[in-house]
Parts: structure tokens; sequence; C-alpha cells
């Protein structure tokens, strides 16, 4: 992954096990001459990018190898798991209402959810049930949860803005009870 050092890249490499090894971006062989310091993305990262996609440049020839516990670090607040629930909280809303939340689908797996179960949720002081869907055309209307671009799970509502419907926002606390009640209502 390339980009700047402002945290947000240890979330995405949070996804995928986590950074290996880091490099600044310093040969001057990859870097178009700038007049501002606006365009890291056009000046430094596509080029960068574009060259060892390429197979133009190697890693090491990035520049200088960084200590992985100096960079910045953004930090996803924890979730927390009891033996009866989930809570967590909202991330951020986008710009189609969705709620992205802090929860994972492996958590959800962890207390035997699967896709398709529809789930007891408790959005701030709002309760309400949600079908876990595997895309987000896939609930019969209403508030569903889908596993996001991301791989968070995010909460949304078919054909509709979730964060409107729910008075939900950045931070809003998301509790997730353990048993779906597919399995406690004999659903299937």
């Amino acid at each position: 992954m390339i980009g700047p050092d402002n945290g947000l890249l240890n979330l995405a490499c949070a996804t995928v096990g986590g950074a290996q090894q880091a490099f600044a971006l310093e040969n001057e062989n990859w870097i178009i001459p700038h007049e501002g310091e606006t365009f890291h993305a056009r000046d430094i990262f596509s080029p960068f990018a574009a060259a060892y996609a390429s197979g133009q440049l190697k890693l090491e020839e990035f520049g200088q190898e960084l200590n992985l516990e100096d960079l910045k670090q953004y930090l996803i607040p924890l979730t927390d798991i009891t033996e009866k629930e989930i809570k967590g909280e909202v991330l951020y809303v986008d710009n189609f209402g969705n709620c992205q939340t802090n929860i994972s689908p492996e958590e959800l797996k962890e207390k035997n959810f699967k896709v398709g179960d529809t789930l007891s949720l408790k959005i701030e002081n709002q309760e309400l049930t949600s079908k876990w869907c595997s895309n987000y055309q896939n609930t019969t209307g209403g508030v569903g949860v889908v596993t996001d671009s991301w791989g968070m799970i995010s909460i949304f509502l078919s054909n509709g803005d979730a964060s409107k419907l729910l008075n939900c926002k950045d931070g809003s606390k998301v509790t997730i009870k353990a048993e779906s009640l597919t399995k406690r209502l004999n659903l299937k």
C-alpha cells in the first residue's frame, strides 16, 4: 500500500494481517517535480505505485526502510464481546446513509451467526431486528447489515438512509445480541 504516514493506512493493513515493512518514498527518480505540497497523490504516490506495479522499482529502492513502530496510528475503538452480546460503535456514516461499525463479520461468526440470520440490534436506545445480508439488495426492505467493502459490518436501509431513520452518527453505540432471532424463534 502506498500513501501518507497519517495513520489511515494502518486500518487497511490491519484487514490483511498488518504491515510487514514500510519504506519512505525518497527515490528522486520517481518523484514528479512540483511546486507545492498539495498533490502528493499525483506527484509522489502514483509514480511509485506505477513503477512498483510494473516491476520497474523494488520496495527496497523506494527509500529508507522505516521502523513500523514509528508510523502514525489511527486506532479503531475495540468491540466489547461478552457471552450475551457484541458491543461496538459506528465509525462513520457514508454518503448513502450506511453506518459502518467497528464490528467484524468474524466476530459475528464467532457467535455462530451466518449470512441470512435475523439479528437483534440495539442502536443507542432503539431496538430492532435486522437480517445479515450478502449484499445491499438482499433484504425484503427495512434495515439490514452487510459486510461492506472495508470488510466490516455496516447497517443499511434498503433504498434509504439508515443514519436518518435510526438517528445514527459517528460514535453511536451498537449492540448485537449474541443469539440470532432466526434460531431463537425457529424461523428456519
